[in-house]
């Protein structure tokens, strides 16, 4: 059994995503899930989603939308925690810790890692790890083992009532 692991990804160059989603991919199956392709936007409005869908989110600080609007990733962040979605995020910048930092205090938003974008694939991986360590427990693989095979059983069940 493999756990898919979701991304949403705002960002709007593609070449800096393009340079850093194969390192991304690795670090994710080395760690047993099974990669699925990760759901990139270049502005908010582009997303039609459920924000709760998705185990991680990545946010660049500058979009290239929001520079005309005056709209940063924070802006993009604090409408995700409107919608009750608690969901880990990794805010980052070339601006440095420092500037993220400041515009998450201003925006008083919650579960928000701010990155260096020179320190993101390290950072990447390190939140990462500590955010599966809840999924690799015993007693939650337990759980989850438990949830597939009963999910399993339901699938049993209505092949049966096909052919019966």
């Amino acid at each position: 059994m493999k756990i898919k692991f979701y991304l949403l990804w705002f960002e709007n160059e593609p070449s800096w995503v393009n340079g850093k989603i194969e390192d991304v991919k690795e670090i994710i199956e080395e760690s047993r899930f099974e990669w699925v392709e990760p759901t990139i936007c270049k502005k908010e409005s582009e997303f039609k989603g459920n924000y709760n869908d998705f185990d991680m989110i990545l946010i660049d600080f500058r979009l290239v939308a929001g520079k005309k609007s005056g709209q940063t990733g924070g802006d993009i962040i604090s409408k995700i925690r409107t919608t009750d979605c608690f969901t880990n995020i990794i805010f980052y910048s070339q601006e440095g810790e420092a500037t993220l930092r400041s515009e998450i205090a201003s925006k008083s938003l919650d579960g928000v890692y701010c990155v260096d974008r020179t320190d993101f694939l390290d950072r990447f991986e390190k939140i990462f790890l500590t955010n599966i360590k809840k999924i690799e427990d015993v007693n939650n693989l337990r759980g989850l083992v438990m949830a597939e095979t009963a999910d399993l059983e339901n699938m049993k069940e209505e092949i049966i009532k096909l052919y019966d």
